[in-house]
């Protein structure tokens, strides 16, 4: 083992937290500070020695001395060295907390050898786990990672020397009773120490959180979904063979059933659709795609819809060919398209664009509506975000979010901007343009 390792490990934890503050704070940084102090130090020097004949000796006289940092007001030698004697004691002071942060941390830090010996763990160890640090410090840190997961280590460790941002990975940690809980590891090598320097976040709840949602999502798919569709079968019978045999005064009442069983299913489907696609197991079918196409299919679904609005839906003609998964794009220009309407004046028009943008296809859904607050565009593609003040009628505000979600799995952007005129809204996105191979 190194000698003070574990002053080593802090001093890579502390390190890890100041360029933190350092990367969010600005660009006004301690460095650039002492710059302008050696500046004006280094004028001083100059002007002495040129008084004494380039000889520079004893010390300045604090009377004498003074200069401007960085604006006008002159600073003696006196009450710099009051304000060093205090930088002094501060830093002090900010050292024995940065120590203390790492004494109490509540993620693990520790580092590792090559051949997977601990040199070196924080306290928090054993405030999470039951093992004193000392019975860890030499011994393999496999003796407390779940034996299934110990190929998941090792993978880890490769990647981490392989890579100067580190790697990341989800372990679980036997605790000194037996249980073990989840933890996310980060690993960074060290080539000037030789060692694995390590931090490991609880995520136990989250994990626990994770597991009570997904049972959910099955509950909901299965004891609800095929209940309610059903009943739509049932109501959708009614409506279109014995609407007549039904009295007149409850005849709205069924048609009102038959759209919120339908807005229900679509709701559950939304639900399951965005599950899917956040746990990773959305599986793209890229095919070859013509942007026009995809225009007028999304157009057929929505004819109806915008008709009894008296809104016209154009495009245009376009002969953009690329790859892409054309159901899902399909998915989303329904999205973005029936949104528009939704947020539509009467009797207005959409339109459709798409053009190739450097590597990229960028598709436009334009509408002439009352378009997004500025404070609420950076929200608009939150999951169950709703437009406050709107009279239209309210959707389950999963459509964007998914809309996002599919974009994001073509390696594209999403986004929404105020269009040149002025009025209502231009949602965008862009997806790489890959182009179809010549036949």
């Amino acid at each position: 083992m190194q000698p003070n390792s574990y002053e080593t490990l802090k001093n890579w934890y502390l390190a890890k937290l100041r360029k933190f503050a350092l990367d969010t704070a600005g660009e006004m940084t301690p460095s650039t500070l002492m710059a302008a102090d050696k500046d004006a130090i280094e004028r001083i020097i100059a002007e002495r020695s040129d008084k004494t004949g380039g000889q520079a000796q004893g010390p300045l006289p604090a009377s004498a001395v003074k200069f401007s940092l960085g604006g006008n007001a002159l600073v003696d030698v006196k009450s710099i060295n009051q304000s060093l004697t205090e930088m002094q004691s501060r830093i002090t002071e900010l050292s024995e907390r940065e120590n203390a942060i790492a004494d109490f941390a509540l993620d693990l830090i520790c580092s590792i050898e090559e051949n997977l010996k601990v040199c070196a763990v924080n306290p928090a160890i054993q405030v999470q786990t039951g093992h004193p640090p000392v019975t860890l410090v030499g011994h393999s840190i496999e003796k407390i990672i779940s034996p299934e997961d110990k190929n998941k280590l090792v993978q880890a460790l490769d990647d981490a020397r392989k890579k100067a941002s580190g790697a990341q990975t989800e372990l679980q940690v036997k605790t000194i009773s037996g249980l073990f809980r989840d933890y996310r590891w980060t690993f960074e090598w060290s080539e000037s120490n030789n060692t694995f320097f390590c931090t490991a976040r609880d995520i136990t709840a989250e994990k626990q959180l994770e597991r009570v949602k997904h049972e959910f999502i099955a509950m909901v798919s299965h004891d609800l979904r095929a209940p309610l569709m059903s009943v739509q079968l049932t109501l959708g019978l009614l409506t279109k063979f014995a609407m007549d045999d039904i009295p007149q005064e409850h005849r709205e009442q069924v048609l009102g059933a038959e759209t919120s069983v339908k807005s229900l299913i679509g709701l559950i489907n939304d639900l399951l659709d965005l599950e899917k696609m956040e746990a990773g197991r959305l599986q793209l079918n890229m095919e070859e795609v013509m942007i026009q196409d995809i225009f007028e299919r999304a157009i057929v679904v929505l004819r109806n819809l915008a008709t009894e609005r008296g809104i016209k839906i154009t495009y245009e003609p376009s002969e953009l060919e690329f790859k892409a998964d054309g159901n899902r794009l399909e998915q989303v220009m329904i999205n973005l398209i029936s949104n528009a309407i939704k947020f539509s004046e009467n009797n207005s028009s959409i339109h459709l664009q798409a053009r190739e943008a450097g590597r990229m296809v960028e598709v436009k859904v334009i509408d002439q509506g009352r378009g997004i607050p500025e404070e609420s565009r950076p929200h608009v593609f939150e999951r169950f975000h709703q437009l406050k003040h709107s009279d239209s009628e309210r959707g389950s505000g999963l459509g964007l979010a998914i809309c996002k979600l599919i974009v994001e799995s073509h390696s594209g952007m999403i986004g929404v901007r105020t269009p040149e005129s002025g009025k209502g809204s231009e949602f965008w996105f862009k997806i790489p343009y890959r182009k179809v191979s010549a036949h």
